[in-house]
């Protein structure tokens, strides 16, 4: 899967970029350039968009404006995607606006969400159907599939402890909410090394130095 190969391909980059002591413009305009070949080779514009906001956000140089943008980001995402679900349709400009920016990604939910609705709990469904539903939006599958509670307990860490580490960690962990809303296979640790920052700043850090 393209897309996969490109998830794993970003988060290499931010693994590159997290283990710089001091990272320079070339450090950042080469990782730019690796991603857009490997744009060009996969389609994945995901890939462009989220490293865009990674370098937006590392040009903020306000600790406590990035560690508000971390604790309510995740809110703000998963109140946008059930937005989409259940207060928009085909008619909707919004909706079309965010389905073109998503390469069409939201027919699936959307289709998935009209037949089965939303969940509290985590459910499975066979009724030879449901594996045509392809939900790229982990926002959208907890609230379809996975569950109400699982959007709720995963992003617990976001929300009720404010961050502890150092500037770069808080912006990799906020490009990680800002990715869930394009791959659900980012929840993935093995993909995405950002929720090993999380919990290291939720359960064994005392408080963070920013860079």
């Amino acid at each position: 899967n393209v897309n996969n190969i490109s998830t794993l391909f970003l988060w290499l980059i931010m693994d590159y970029l997290y283990l710089k002591k001091d990272i320079k413009m070339r450090n950042l305009l080469i990782s730019f350039v690796l991603l857009l070949v490997m744009f060009l080779f996969t389609g994945t514009r995901a890939i462009i968009f989220v490293y865009i906001c990674f370098l937006l956000l590392y040009f903020i140089k306000n600790p406590n404006l990035l560690h508000i943008i971390y604790r309510y980001l995740y809110i703000i995402f998963s109140l946008l995607s059930f937005f989409l679900l259940k207060l928009c349709d085909y008619s909707s400009s919004i909706f079309n606006y965010f389905n073109t920016l998503l390469s069409n990604r939201l027919s699936f939910p959307y289709n998935a969400f009209t037949r089965y609705g939303y969940t509290i709990l985590p459910r499975s469904i066979n009724d030879g159907l449901v594996d045509s539903f392809i939900i790229d939006n982990y926002y959208m599958n907890c609230i379809i599939f996975l569950g109400i509670i699982t959007l709720i307990i995963f992003g617990l860490p976001y929300v009720i402890k404010k961050f502890n580490g150092n500037r770069i960690e808080c912006i990799i962990c906020i490009i990680s909410v800002i990715y869930l809303f394009f791959e659900v296979v980012t929840v993935d640790v093995g993909y995405a090394f950002p929720y090993l920052i999380i919990a290291n700043s939720f359960f064994n850090r005392g408080g963070g130095k920013d860079e």
